[in-house]
């Protein structure tokens, strides 16, 4: 029997097998810490995600069992793969992933990114989206500190996590830069679009050095998106629907987009990054303009943009694939008890 562990990382306790060592806080998520660890097999560093008490309720079994099945079902090389999954004497569930020291983030911080580079980056990351798009699943958390980028210039997107409840805004701290508009005003209709947004924002903001709505607030953020975007489609500010946070947010969009304010939308001011390069420059304008629209429904999906002329010396329809699977679960919810426990002990087993 394997021997365990305990480590206290920020006030989490984390149990692992002798296997894993070195644990090191790595970042704070909506569902937990996650941590850094070294493999002591494979002989290289990983990631470290903790499932508290999956067996708790049966609705977060279900959510446990689908996450589970999901990850494990992905396999893409712009997408982090699950390296292992095991239970801890407590019963909650780690999973284990691959591991990064670079992030965008970090890369952009240097001094922003020159338009060779980006080019591939924004490739790697709408390959990735297409991938996990055709699964039927959104990222909804898209930002530049969850790429992760190798010694070769290579892209993984991070942080997958199999939880609709992401796609909504939390807590107190504002920090929706690269958030689509229908994400931060808790609209009904978030969708696969949301991380073309995303994907947008970051394109821009690794030609242009610094974020492209990097509002301070609700408020303000609310403002750059009218004053590069135009105005939201009716149905944006009558569908919020999350009562937490729906009547301010309602109260501050009402009054940031009053009707004197409603022309039409414009592309984003993105000046700054004209160069010799003239044509790329052109291109790059286009394909941002046709992501960075508040009506998501008109937004490229990630294929459409794969295809866009500004990734042509990339583009490959052959090498770049779908998931063939669209996973269902198919346990009687109306037996008795907690139908998914079993299923889920087998689908961690089965990984080992």
């Amino acid at each position: 029997m394997a021997s365990f562990v305990q480590s206290e990382i920020l006030g989490t306790i984390f149990e692992t097998t002798t296997r894993y060592t070195d644990l090191r806080p790595k970042e704070l998520l909506v569902s937990g810490l996650l941590c850094s660890a070294y493999d002591e097999i494979r002989q290289q560093h990983v990631i470290l995600r903790k499932i508290k008490s999956p067996f708790e309720t049966r609705c977060k079994s279900r959510e446990v069992l689908q996450e589970i099945v999901l990850l494990k079902q992905l396999q893409h090389s712009n997408l982090v793969l699950l390296c292992d999954i095991f239970f801890s004497p407590l019963d909650n569930i780690y999973l284990v992933s691959e591991f990064s020291k670079t992030n965008l983030t970090q890369i952009i911080g240097k001094g922003g990114i020159d338009n060779a580079f980006a080019t591939y980056f924004v490739y790697q990351i709408l390959r990735g989206l297409k991938y996990l798009h055709s699964a039927g699943l959104s990222h909804c958390d898209l930002k530049p500190s969850v790429i992760l980028v190798d010694d070769h210039a290579g892209i993984k997107i991070s942080n997958i996590e199999i939880d609709s409840s992401r796609c909504c805004p939390i807590g107190s701290r504002f920090n929706h830069h690269y958030q689509a508009p229908e994400v931060i005003l808790a609209c009904q209709r978030v969708h696969s679009s949301a991380d073309i947004f995303s994907a947008g924002c970051i394109l821009g903001e690794m030609l242009q050095g610094n974020a492209i709505f990097a509002g301070e607030d609700l408020r303000q953020q609310l403002e750059i998106f009218r004053d590069i975007l135009g105005s939201p489609p009716d149905w944006m500010l009558e569908r919020c629907c999350d009562r937490k946070i729906c009547d301010k947010t309602f109260e501050i969009a009402k009054d940031v987009f009053r009707p004197e304010y409603h022309d039409s939308p414009r592309v984003p001011d993105m000046s700054s990054l004209a160069s010799s390069e003239s044509t790329d420059t052109t291109l790059v304008l286009n394909l941002l303009k046709s992501m960075l629209v508040f009506e998501p429904r008109g937004r490229l999906s990630a294929a459409d943009a794969l295809a866009h002329a500004y990734l042509e010396r990339y583009h490959d329809p052959t090498d770049e694939p779908i998931c063939q699977r669209q996973f269902e679960l198919s346990i009687d919810e109306r037996l008795p008890g907690n139908p998914w426990m079993k299923e889920i002990i087998i689908e961690v087993l089965k990984h080992r």
